[in-house]
Formats: C-alpha cells, structure tokens, sequence
C-alpha cells in the first residue's frame, strides 16, 4: 500500500474519531443555533432598555469549532451604536437618506471618521471624534502628531471590569466549568472600507469565497477594536479594523471536512505547540487563516473526507512558511501582519510545526485532547511494512477501552450540558424581554395593548435584524424561541379581561393564543392555558389538559433552574434516560425545549385577577427593608411541575375529588423532595403550608412555612402566611372558635396586607 493510500485511509478513520471526540456535524450545529440566537436575544434586550450596543459572539464558541476538551475561550464584541464610523464625509450623508431616511439638518449625532495618516500601520485607523451639539457623550479624546482630536483606544475597556487585558479584549479567567470570557469594546462602519477594497480585487481561481458571500460581506460593514501596532508611537490612539463578520460567516458555511481540519490545526496548537513555546505564539486565528488561504486556492472537490490529513498537511505547511518569514498575513488585508512573536519564538513554533509536517500520522496517533490519539489507534490498528511506511490491515476494531469509554461519556454529557446551557440562557433572556415590555402599573388594556404591538414588532424580523444589526435568518430562528412565550402571556391577558368582562368561557382569540403559546416548552405554555380555564371555573376542560400533562410528564422532562445563581458544574443533575434520547435521536435545542425541558412559570402583575389565591401572595414578597435587586420581585414565578400538581388538587377539589386532590397533594411534596433542579422552593413550600392549613393541620402548615423561610429570609411571602395563622389563632380565641369565621377573618387581614404594600 503507497503512503498516499495509507493517509487516505487514516484520513477516513480520523475523520469518524473526530466525530466521537465532539467535533460532530451535529453538535457544530447545536453550540451555532444556541449562541447565535442568545446574541439576537441579548442584542434586543439592550436595545429595549435603550442602552445602544449590540453583543457578537465570535471565535470556537459560535463557530461550533470546539470540542469538550478544548474548553475555548468565548469571544464577546460588545459594539456601541450610539457612535457610528464613517470613512469619509460623503458617506454620512447616504446613511442620512438610506439609514434614517432623514435630512441631515433634522437631527444631530456622534460620529466618528476614520483617520489613516503616514502615522497608522496598514489594518489599523485613528477615530476622529465629530460632537453634536448639546450632547453629553463622554469619550476619552487626545490629540493626536497632526492635532487632530482622535478617541483614545484604552478609555472603554478600562471602564469594562476583567481580570487581565488581552490586546483589545478585557479578559475574565476560566473558572471550573466555564471558558475565559473575552470582551471586546468596539465601534462599528456600516460599509466596507476602500483600503480593504483589494479583497475583492484579487483573482480566485477556484470561486472562494462565492461571489453572493462576498456581497453579504459588504454589507455587514467592519468593527474597530482597541489597540494599536505594537511598534507604533501611537498605538494608544489607533483601533485595529476587524472583519469578525465575515469571519463567521465563512466559517458558519465550512463544509465537514473544512471544519474538521480547523479543530486539527487547534488540537495541534494546544497538544504540540503551547507546551514548549511560551509567550506570543500561534494562535488560532492564524491557523484559520491559513486554512482561508488554503480554500482559496484548492479546488472544493480536495475538501473531501479521505483527504482530510493532506488538507491538514497543506495548511501546516502554509503556516510554517509564513512564520519562518515572521509575517503571517490578514485574509482580509494581506499586507497586516498578525503574527505576535519574537524571533526565538517563531523558531522554535517552526521547529514543531517541521517536526509534525515529517511524521504527521505519527503526531496525529500521539493528540492527548479529547482522547483522539488513542482513539485512532484503537480503530485504525496500523502495522509498517517492510519499506517502514505506515499499513493498515484492514480491520477496524471496535474500540473497547477505558480511555474510548470515558470519551464517549464526557462527550455525551457535554451535549447534554450544552441542550440544557443553552436552553436556559434562551429562556432566561425571553423573560427579561417579558420584563421590559409590561410594567406592573399598566391596566389590563394597556398590558393587552403592548403585547400585541411587541408580537407585531418580533413577527417583521426584517426590522428587528436591522434594529440589532443582526443576520436576518438568525433573528428568524431566534424568534421561534421567544414568540410561543409571548403567545402564551397574552392569552392569558385575554382570559383575565373574558373573566372581568363577564364571559363564561374563553373567547376564540384568548383560545388561539393560548394554543399558540403551547410551544414555548413542555410544560409552561400549557399550565398558563389550563391556569385561564380554571380562572374562568370551566374545571373539567382544565382538568383534561392537566391530566394530559401528568400522563405525558415523563422522566425526561426536567426542570430548567432559571432564576437562581448557580455552578453548572455541580447542579445540573442528568437525568440519564434523556441523555440517551438526546444522543440516539440528535434532536434540535427547539425539539428538546419543547418535549423535554419545563421552564418556571411566570405571571405579570397584571394578571394576579386570573391567579388562585394563595398564589397572589407571591407577587407581595419584599418588605421596606429588603431591598436586593431582584428581577421577579413584583412576579409570581412557580416551577412548572410544582404549579401542575397544584393546579390539580385545586381543581379535584373543586369538582369533589377528593382522593385524587389528596393524591396530587403527595405527587407535589415528592416532586419538591425528588427534583434537584427546582430553584423556587420557598413558593412550594408556601402552597404547601396553604393546603396544609386549608386542611385544619396547623403544625404542619407551619412547619411548612418555617422551612420556606429559612430558605430565604427576606422576598419571601411565608411572613404573609404566618401573619395570617397568627391572626386566626388569636382571633379564635379572643371571640371562640364557634364565633370566628376563618374565610372572614382571612378577608379582612388581606385587605389590611394589599392596602399597606
């Protein structure tokens, strides 16, 4: 067998192993759609709280271009609006007529204009500061060799809190669990700047990338970060032009074999190179350059998987050529220089990269991360002939070690983390949205009022990509996520004005949202639809939809800890039949979210009317003196299957029930006891103590209640409950129990409390 046959071959293994190790089509897709949409989220998010700034994530974390073992850090642009760039004058008046469709004479901005001199290296820009008039933007400005007012590049990020400053990026440091966290300040060009103009110039033989990219590219514009040349005398005034855009867009679209190439160059870094070469040295984007260059000139019809080690070879081979020269070129403007290192640095890098480039197969057998070497080993089985080239003997074993098995299961809990991680940052980011657009001095008709112009808003994702300056397909798929939850909540504002209206029964619009809403998760869509109907005493149809939920709440679907601080590394119980399932059946985060995933349940204040009464108390939590900043402070927010079991004893007690009320009773205290992943136990325990005391059990009650006020000593509604038993129990004796009305009494003490708080 030619050693050409041989790579072949263990280029087909290693193409299998990579899948194994993480590097998988499927979990690429799932780490994309997860930080792609929490950006559109987090972006919005800002936007309604009027602050200006678009979030990006960038680097292996949205590229999907690690693996368990890698832990990459994430990379996060935090882009201010407030201040767009321009490079030239002219081109402030087509953002007038194009952008804001306005005459320049009508309003005033900041803004800045890119400022290139015999002073700025090629790939960098000076940012001269134009100032409304009456206008309190506070910038850091110096003046630059010409005397010209330019912003000074270190004022943002030294307002940002890290740990360490990594050229333009503040850096917060891994903790167990977490990947280092790089956030970048920046400002943003809406267009492609003429000194980059030669990217478009230049001859591509083989198409890469497409002409219809290469459009796109144009009007996703550039970003400026903060840092200068590391030679120049004015390093501090420069910003440095940055194409993560188009970065991401191309590596969004690699084929298989392209992005399993780029997790080797990174293995290779991490396994070979940081180990003997401290300091400055290769990085990870210069092996994605590299690899840019490579696609360029080769034919896609190369990119295939029996040629996945040559293709690695070809850009290790690039790689060393340019930094034993000491410049390692920007794809985008190839006279930057990106590499950092010194000349003892950049030798010994050459010396490993030349060392792999004569033994490849060898260093590929010998890769620590993610267990890949021995991976690779075990299936490909090689042997040498007599010639000393690698053979093989044509049997793939099935590998059965404990280095393949603890693979095997690190990467099956990492997707499982990686569903559940995204999933709760999905929903977490939809409810602060909730939290923006309602306030809880609105009246029904303005809450009603707002939800539909919000649905309206996120149903013209056209708009509301432009407002976040975001892709428009990922601000469509970001909306799948948030509207079901938003469908939910406004049904539930219909139901609450068909109750104060006088209706019997839910109206067909109230209907047709609550159905809508079905789809926000498994479990919460439907307890705000069965929590409307039982509002409006229609029992038995909310019996039906709360029997359906029991009947179909499987082991698989668990509870989403959204509202407390946590360590995901230790509090994230798996839950081992859904972890099968989620490998076995590679679902979608939105197939997950919707089957498997029960999310608390959160009511507005403007619907405490459509609520039972034991849980109206919730939204009176905080006292003068607790004054924590918590979000749901004015919000009733219940874990999903405490609220279901809830529900059910209600309603069996409503219709005379009362085996099965007393049955659902128990399933809610072992579900408070079984379930890890609850976060609001003291609102458990407070419908708990409720029932206890409804059923004339006054220790229990108030043991109940004790236990949720231990749990949390202040925002907590327990101190209501027991003001209440204190208030009966006195009242009973001072007028004897025959004389004491408890339902009276309970009325009269309510009264009191909604008047005082």
């Amino acid at each position: 067998m030619s050693n050409t046959e041989y790579l072949r071959q263990l280029s087909v293994c290693l193409f299998g192993v990579l899948d194994k190790a993480g590097a998988s089509e499927y979990v690429r897709k799932l780490r994309q759609n997860g930080k792609l949409v929490s950006d559109v989220l987090v972006t919005m998010q800002l936007l309604f709280e009027e602050r200006e700034v678009g979030v990006y994530t960038f680097g292996s974390a949205c590229e999907g271009t690690t693996t368990p073992g890698m832990n990459s850090d994430e990379d996060i642009m935090m882009c201010f609006l407030s201040m767009p760039v321009f490079e030239k004058e002219e081109d402030i008046d087509e953002y007038y007529k194009e952008e804001l469709q306005l005459d320049r004479d009508e309003v005033e901005f900041n803004y800045a204009l890119m400022l290139i001199d015999d002073y700025t290296p090629v790939g960098f820009t000076k940012l001269q500061f134009v100032k409304a008039e009456d206008d309190d933007c506070i910038i850091t400005l110096s003046k630059d060799a010409n005397g010209i007012d330019v912003v000074v590049n270190s004022g943002m990020l030294d307002a940002m809190d890290h740990d360490e400053r990594n050229g333009p990026a503040g850096t917060t440091l891994k903790r167990p669990g977490f990947s280092d966290l790089d956030h970048k300040p920046s400002f943003r060009c809406r267009k492609w700047p003429r000194i980059a103009e030669e990217f478009f110039t230049r001859e591509r033989k083989y198409g890469f990338p497409s002409q219809d990219v290469r459009h796109d590219f144009g009007k996703y514009g550039i970003f400026f970060v903060p840092t200068g040349h590391s030679e120049s005398p004015e390093k501090h005034l420069q910003w440095r032009l940055s194409y993560s855009l188009q970065e991401r867009k191309i590596m969004l679209s690699l084929s298989e074999t392209q992005y399993k190439c780029y997790v080797l160059l990174k293995m290779v870094k991490e396994d070979f190179v940081k180990p003997v070469v401290s300091g400055k040295s290769l990085t990870s984007y210069q092996c994605k350059t590299s690899m840019f260059f490579c696609m360029e000139t080769t034919d896609t019809a190369v990119w295939v998987e029996e040629n996945l080690i040559a293709c690695f070879i070809k850009c290790v081979h690039l790689l060393k050529r340019w930094i034993s020269k000491g410049f390692v070129p920007s794809y985008f403007m190839p006279l930057t220089n990106i590499w950092k290192g010194d000349a003892c640095i950049r030798q010994r890098v050459v010396d490993v990269l030349d060392r792999v480039l004569q033994d490849a197969p060898g260093y590929l057998f010998k890769l620590r991360c993610d267990r890949v070497g021995i991976m690779l080993k075990d299936e490909f089985s090689p042997t040498r002939d007599e010639d000393g080239l690698h053979m093989s003997n044509g049997n793939h074993i099935i590998p059965n070690n404990d280095a393949c098995q603890a693979a095997k299961r690190v990467l099956h809990l990492a997707v499982y983390n990686l569903h559940y991680k995204s999933l709760s940052e999905v929903a977490i980011l939809t409810r602060h949205l909730m939290l923006l657009i309602l306030s809880k001095n609105d009246t029904i008709a303005r809450a009603i009022v707002k939800l539909r112009r919000f649905i309206k808003d996120l149903q013209n994702a056209e708009r509301v990509a432009d407002m976040s300056l975001k892709p428009l397909e990922d601000t469509q798929y970001a909306m799948h996520f948030v509207l079901p939850y938003v469908f939910a909540t406004l049904g539930s504002h219909l139901a609450l004005n068909d109750k104060l209206t006088g209706r019997k029964t839910l109206s067909t619009e109230t209907i047709q949202f609550l159905e809508k809403g079905l789809l926000s998760d498994a479990l919460s869509g439907s307890l705000k639809y069965a929590t409307a109907l039982y509002a409006l005493e229609q029992y038995e149809d909310c019996l039906k939809i709360l029997r359906n939920l029991d009947a179909n709440l499987q082991r698989n679907v668990i509870s989403q800890r959204l509202c407390v601080d946590r360590d995901i590394t230790t509090t994230i119980l798996v839950n081992e039949e859904l972890l099968e399932k989620v490998i076995t059946e590679e679902p979608t985060l939105n197939d997950v979210l919707t089957s498997h995933m029960a999310t608390c349940v959160m009511f507005q204040p403007t619907e405490i009317g459509l609520l039972p009464r034991e849980l109206q108390y919730e939204m009176f939590r905080s006292c003068f003196t607790e004054t924590d900043a918590l979000y749901w402070f004015d919000y009733v927010v219940v874990d999903a299957k405490i609220l279901l079991y809830y529900l059910l004893y209600r309603v069996h007690k409503k219709l005379n029930h009362d085996e099965c009320s007393d049955h659902s009773f128990l399933w809610m205290i072992s579900t408070l006891e079984d379930d890890y992943n609850l976060c609001h136990f003291e609102t458990a325990m407070n419908l708990i103590g409720c029932i206890w005391r409804e059923k004339e059990k006054p220790d229990l009650s108030m043991k109940a209640f004790r236990n949720s006020w231990t749990r949390r000593p202040e925002h907590n509604a327990a101190k209501w409950h027991v003001a209440l038993m204190c208030f009966e129990h006195f009242q009973s004796k001072r007028l004897g129990n025959d004389e004491f009305d408890r339902k009276e009494g309970g009325q009269r003490l309510e009264k009191i409390i909604y008047s005082r708080v």
